[in-house]
Order: C-alpha cells, then structure tokens, then sequence
C-alpha cells in the first residue's frame, strides 16, 4: 500500500510541476511583452517628428483663425499668441477687443495691468475660454445686446496673460 500511495503522489507532484511550469512560462510572456511594448512606448517618444517645444512657443495666431472650428470648444483652453493687432477699449476696464488685419473681433478679457495705450498695435499672450454666462455678459461686462449677440456667435474669449505694446524700433546707428 505504501509504494501505491507513493505512486500516487509522485503522479500528482509531476502532474502540478506541469502547472507550475506552465504558469510560470506564461508570466515570462507577460513580463517580456510588456517589457517589449513598454520599450516601442518610449522609442516612439523618442522618435516623434513634431517641431521642438522651443520653436513653438511663441508662434502668432490670427485672429479669425479662432472661429474657423465648428465648434467653440475644439479650441477651449489652447494658449494662444496674437501679435500686433490692434487693442479697442471695452465696457469695463478689463475688457477690450483684439481686432486682427482681416478685420475680426475677439473679447480680451485682462484681469493684470496691461502695457499699451489703448488703440494701439500690441501682442497678446492668453488662453481661450468659453464665454461666461448671459447675465455676466450683461451685468458685470456690461456688453450691449450687439455686443453680447457678437460675443455669443464666437462663443469664447481670451483671458489674457500679458498685453505688451510694441516695442520702438532700435535706431540704427550711422557709421563714419
């Protein structure tokens, strides 16, 4: 009875040996495919073929470029560059209008004191939002129902970061 008995087990030990090896061959697949996926997911960073941080910093967007998505909020929260266009005083203090060269309006709103006279050339350095509602338009913008339908039809503004004049033009120097 006892060499059945040890029979026996050594069936069940080589038959759960099987499992063991199994299960550890299957985690060596998972630890190497991961590994493997992990190392294409940072070869593919390495590789990508966009333009350097650096060159797109400081990249000027024309004003109409903004409402040329067909919606508002494909554009929310992008950071946006607008050099020299021209500044228009708004109701408030803190509001104005950026005019671009094509002749369209954006809201700019500048909660910081800003660097430029009003009806200026200026560059301006902010982040699109989407407009606030109806009775801040009104109430604490003071926008006239011309202005609030305009502003309502573009459906964002700019919150502005920095409103700068532009720079005077460095005088050349005559050489004898």
């Amino acid at each position: 009875m006892d060499r059945e008995r040890l029979e026996q087990l050594r069936t069940e030990l080589l038959h759960n040996r099987k499992y063991a090896a199994l299960a550890a061959v299957v985690a060596l697949a998972f630890f190497v495919v991961t590994l493997a996926g992990g190392f294409v997911l940072f070869r593919r960073a390495l590789d990508d073929n966009g333009p350097a941080v650096s060159s797109v910093v400081n990249v000027p967007t024309r004003v109409g470029l903004l409402f040329s998505y067909d919606e508002p909020r494909d554009v929310v929260n992008h950071i946006v560059f607008f050099n020299d266009v021209h500044l228009e005083a708004g109701p408030t203090d803190e509001l104005y209008y950026a005019v671009g060269a094509a002749g369209k309006r954006v809201l700019v709103l500048s909660k910081g004191a800003k660097n430029s006279a009003d009806n200026t050339e200026v560059d301006i350095r902010g982040t699109v939002r989407l407009l606030p509602s109806k009775t801040i338009l009104k109430k604490k913008w003071k926008l006239t129902s011309d202005e609030l339908t305009a502003a309502q039809e573009q459906g964002v503004y700019i919150e502005a970061d920095a409103i700068t004049g532009q720079r005077a033009a460095s005088a050349k120097v005559a050489r004898k």
